[in-house]
Formats: C-alpha cells, structure tokens, sequence
C-alpha cells in the first residue's frame, strides 16, 4: 500500500491496556480519518498475533504493558517487520525515554502528557510525510547509483574492447593466413588452428556486443555476477 493512501485511511493496530486512553486515540484518528479502520489490543500478545497475521499500515504502542516490555515488544516487531511505521506511547516526557523508543525500533516517541492523545493524529501525518519523503530520497539514490554502474561498465566495456580486439585480429589474422594459404601442416595441427579461429571469433563477436551496450544487464553464475550481452542489447534497444 502506498504511503498516499495509507494517509487517507491507515489501518491501525492501536496496542493500549488502558481502554479510556484507546477510547480518546482512537476517536482523534477517526476524526482526521474518518475512513481509517483501528484495530485495539489490550495485550502484547494478542497484538503480535495479530501483526503476523494481518498487515496493517501503522502500529500505535503504549511502552507499558500488562504481559510484555514494552521495548522488547517494539524491538521484537521491527525484527519481523522492517517497514512498518511505529509510534510509541510512554509515560515519561523526556529526551531519555525518545532515544530509547527510538533504539528500539519505534519511528516516533509521543509521551502521555496532558492531551496528547489529540497530537496523535498530527503525529502520525507527519510519520507519513517524512517516510514518504525518505523513500524518495532513496528511489533517487538508488536510480543515480545505477546510472553511475551503468556508465562505469560502459567505460570498461569499451576500453575492453579496445585492447583485445587489436591482439585478436592479429591471432584471426595469422590463422587464416596458415590456413587458406598453403602452409603446410597436418591435419592436426589445421584442427586445433580451427578451433582456435572458431574460440577467437567468438570473443571477437561478444567483444562487438559488450561495446554497443547501452544499459548493462547482470545475471549471477557459478562464476559470479556477470554481464547479459544479449538481454543487455535487447534492453537498448526496448529504451528499458
């Protein structure tokens, strides 16, 4: 789900034992997102339960708990799920207690303090924006990352080009010279000449290739991460 919709109707997993404090969250978010559907858990457990089974667009998460610690639960959570936003209820209005939600995992810290329940929602709005805008950051690094390899092995692909095509010509060269020009030798030594001009021209045609590539793709083999020539060059010419 993209993070468009998800500020238009987020499914919430609401983990909070005090059920007055759930009540006035809840009723706050609904006001913001009239569309939204919360789902309210009194326990660790049955959240987590809950957070495996179903996906759910954002987690609100009271720090004290009746079954489980409340830290040890967020950390336990982004071990299983790397993506998905979590705010963290506490008791405690300090910088102290923001770290530590944060150390575990959780992406905002929000202290229940006086009417907090009414920033929630403004909270959460701005957890959307700013993760939005840290996947587009991302999106645009990784683009110009793969711009930047793909320029690279363009680069190399061409001076490779270059300094082996010249000695492979020569090599081209001289067999079929020796070969369709009367030299004598025997019928071995014309087989193995014959092989070596079949090997050397295929070098040779997967030089020509590697050199009109325009957008590199790779493939993994036994021997690593290697260049497709042939899925490189149709991919040229589609513009993908």
């Amino acid at each position: 789900m993209g993070l468009l919709v998800v500020k238009q109707s987020p499914k919430t997993a609401l983990v909070e034992q005090n059920r007055y404090h759930a009540r006035l969250m809840a009723g706050e978010l609904l006001e913001k997102y009239p569309s939204s559907s919360i789902s309210v858990f009194s326990c660790g457990q049955t959240a987590l339960s809950e957070l495996r089974r179903n996906t759910f667009d954002i987690a609100v998460i009271d720090l004290d708990l009746p079954d489980v610690d409340g830290l040890g639960f967020i950390q336990l959570i982004r071990k299983e799920n790397h993506h998905l936003p979590i705010v963290a209820i506490g008791d405690t209005p300090s910088e102290q207690a923001a770290a530590e939600a944060a150390e575990a995992g959780a992406d905002e810290y929000l202290a229940k303090d006086g009417f907090f329940y009414v920033a929630l929602p403004d909270v959460i709005g701005n957890l959307f924006s700013r993760l939005s805008s840290d996947t587009k950051k991302r999106s645009s690094a990784g683009k110009l990352k793969q711009k930047e390899q793909a320029a690279l092995i363009r680069v190399t692909a061409g001076t490779l080009y270059h300094e082996v095509n010249n000695p492979l010509m020569t090599i081209l060269g001289m067999t079929e010279l020796i070969l369709n020009n009367g030299y004598e030798c025997d019928q071995e030594v014309a087989k193995k000449l014959r092989i070596i001009r079949r090997s050397a021209q295929r070098i040779q045609s997967s030089l020509t290739r590697l050199s009109t590539i325009s957008q590199p793709i790779i493939k993994e083999t036994p021997l690593g991460k290697l260049i497709d020539p042939k899925k490189s060059r149709a991919s040229a010419k589609s513009g993908v």
